[in-house]
């Protein structure tokens, strides 16, 4: 699955969603506790499009926000 990390090893990443906050351990230089609220919400939106995308759903609005609401996250509306 695409978001393990190196070898298998899973990291929890902080200040997401416990569903989306594994991440591998050389995806950025900057730590997630790092980000602003609004880099955090743009990362939760393209996680969510990438999910959808990868299980072959249709990335809408709609599904997106249904997918980001099911790992008890919110976004504000304009992303």
């Amino acid at each position: 699955f695409w978001l393990k990390g190196v070898k298998g090893r899973r990291r929890r990443c902080c200040g997401l969603p416990a569903q989306l906050a594994y991440l591998p351990s050389a995806m950025a230089n900057v730590s997630a506790a790092q980000l602003s609220k609004e880099q955090k919400d743009e990362l939760l939106c393209t996680y969510a499009a990438l999910i959808l995308h990868d299980d072959g759903a249709e990335v809408t609005p709609q599904a997106m926000t249904n997918l980001i609401k099911a790992t008890g996250a919110t976004v504000e509306s304009y992303w």
